[in-house]
């Protein structure tokens, strides 16, 4: 994680996908939006859901769980797409909802399990560790290979 934080620790977004808890760092997100029309693109990534429009800009929407290997997430009055700018393109993570902003303790903070997969390796920079659950802290900006990056550019 960087050091965004205050005195109490790091600033985070936990999001839920799938009944986990994940966690963002705030100074990832350009914004989180809800869900209005998303239009579908044949052809795309098989985890991309299509593409919004938010103040004139088209977001690629790329569904997280999907992304994970966890199945499509299903749309709900609680889904929220987190917008995040990677490079000169801003994409859209699909999520089962938005939890909570809390300040972690950089205590309370520890790896990412070495039996990670590399492909999740790559983006999940830690566990929080909290009294009654675990939040598993992720770069959005990590996500995405470099050749899916590619690919969504061209939509």
């Amino acid at each position: 994680m960087s050091r965004h934080k205050d005195q109490s620790g790091e600033r985070i977004i936990v999001f839920r996908v799938e009944n986990e808890e994940y966690g963002t760092e705030v100074n990832q997100v350009k914004s989180i939006e809800d869900i209005h029309e998303v239009i579908e693109i044949p052809g795309t990534i098989e985890f991309v859901k299509g593409i919004i429009s938010v103040n004139g800009v088209l977001i690629p929407i790329i569904d997280l769980a999907d992304r994970f290997g966890l199945g499509d997430t299903k749309f709900t009055y609680q889904s929220k797409i987190i917008v995040v700018d990677i490079r000169d393109l801003q994409v859209g993570f699909l999520v089962d909802s938005i939890d909570e902003v809390r300040n972690i303790p950089p205590h309370l903070i520890g790896p990412a399990p070495k039996t990670m997969s590399e492909d999740m390796s790559r983006f999940v920079m830690g566990m929080a560790i909290l009294e009654d659950h675990l939040i598993i802290l992720i770069n959005l900006k990590k996500v995405l290979e470099e050749d899916e990056l590619k690919q969504l550019e061209k939509i």
